[in-house]
């Protein structure tokens, strides 16, 4: 028996039991009309017809009929298609639900090689995303980078291994053996990033800087004592690049000065150096191949805007310039838009440039070795309880995973040839 037998068996048998009810009863009204007493009260109260005005009694009683007739005509028709449309669809959906949850348990399953739940729910966006993909038989699964970066920070996931996942996640190279996992840059990024650069030429502690540096060119001979003394407290030993040049090199990092102030710093810088002393400047560039007109340009700025806030001090800043980014100052402090918008031409013209030039002892490129030294503040973050304690008592919760999450990012970019990270050695 084939399955449309089997579904319409059913709705012969309650069909025939209907045929058979309504004989019987035709049979009775039939009956009832032949009795020559009853014919015309039966007429007139089951069937409506006072006096029969046609010849023949059958006639009204067919006319009676009719509707019936039609009605049952109607739902066996309806029966009929009822039945063929679950025959041929019912099975084609339950097979397609079957495979969409496979290909949806597929997807988390691609996703939990790189984020895992900190609870034993996934987070919404995740589920839609996997269902998505599920759903239209895709092998890439998008994220979106707004509730990444939210979700990360707020504590629903953590990255499994970013040192090794966070390059290739940038780069929208990550692969699984049957999905790709790639991030969705929403357009709210740009508006995030024209208003960071915006409102960063602006800042306090830029102005500060600005008429800082202003200050110490016009006053030499008052402030070279000062700069000197801050600068040998300052002094640390370079973890990146143990050069022979000089013994304990002052590390500076341009990161932290406001591009439109620039030039004013190093010129500050030039007067404020004795002859034949040696500086270390270090500074992270944006890649020529990342164009600003790109997605890449925002998952290359992120780790320079995206920071909350922090109460930062004019002292807290003018330290970083001369000190790697530290567990004590937060790289919110310590981060402008240099990186993304000057070029190491026009730090190398600077530096031989200007009423007393410096001369380059030579430029290389520190890129993995920068790299190494953030994945090494992140393990810091991680590993060390006092370290971990003291940044979250001083910052809090959500500034320590921020610090910690950023930074990854950042070496990410770096291994993912989105920026490089510069060391530069002049001399007076």
């Amino acid at each position: 028996m084939t399955d449309n037998s089997k579904i319409l068996a059913p709705t012969a048998e309650w069909v025939i039991g209907l045929a058979t009810s309504l004989s019987g009863v035709s049979r009775s009204v039939q009956d009832a009309l032949r009795s020559p007493i009853v014919s015309q009260n039966a007429c007139t109260k089951f069937y409506s017809c006072r006096k029969p005005r046609s010849p023949s009694l059958h006639l009204c009683v067919l006319r009676s009929l009719w509707p019936i007739a039609c009605a049952i005509l109607c739902a066996l028709f309806l029966l009929f298609l009822l039945a063929y449309c679950k025959r041929n669809t019912r099975p084609a959906n339950c097979l397609k639900a079957v495979q969409d949850t496979k290909q949806t348990r597929e997807a988390l399953k691609a996703l939990l090689t790189i984020i895992t739940p900190t609870c034993s729910f996934w987070p919404p966006n995740y589920l839609t995303a996997a269902k998505h993909t599920g759903s239209s038989q895709d092998t890439v699964i998008k994220l979106s980078l707004r509730h990444f970066v939210t979700d990360v920070l707020d504590g629903r996931i953590e990255l499994r291994d970013a040192r090794l996942d966070l390059p290739d996640f940038i780069s929208g190279d990550l692969k699984t053996p049957d999905h790709k996992i790639r991030l969705h840059v929403e357009l709210a990024w740009w508006l995030d990033v024209l208003e960071w650069i915006m409102t960063a030429q602006f800042a306090k502690t830029t102005v500060e800087i600005c008429q800082s540096a202003k200050l110490d060119r016009l006053t030499k001979n008052s402030q070279e004592g000062a700069i000197k003394q801050q600068m040998r407290a300052s002094a640390v030993k370079l973890t990146l690049l143990q050069a022979n040049v000089d013994e304990h090199p002052v590390a500076r990092s341009l990161d932290a000065v406001p591009r439109h102030c620039l030039e004013a710093y190093i010129r500050a810088l030039q007067i404020s150096l004795p002859t034949g002393a040696y500086t270390y400047l270090g500074i992270t560039i944006r890649s020529p191949s990342v164009s600003f007109t790109s997605n890449s340009f925002v998952l290359a700025a992120l780790p320079f805007f995206s920071r909350t806030s922090s109460a930062a001090s004019f002292k807290d800043v003018t330290t970083a310039l001369l000190v790697s980014p530290s567990l004590v100052i937060p790289a919110s402090a310590t981060r402008t838009t240099t990186p993304l918008f000057t070029s190491l031409s026009q730090i190398l013209e600077l530096l031989t440039s200007g009423p007393t030039p410096l001369s380059i002892k030579y430029v290389q490129n520190v890129s993995e070795e920068y790299a190494l030294f953030l994945n090494s503040h992140v393990r810091n973050l991680e590993e060390d309880a006092k370290v971990r304690s003291g940044f979250v008592h001083k910052w809090g919760l959500r500034k320590w995973r921020e610090e910690r999450f950023l930074t990854a990012w950042e070496a990410g970019t770096v291994n993912a040839k989105l920026l490089d990270r510069w060391t530069i050695v002049v001399q007076k």
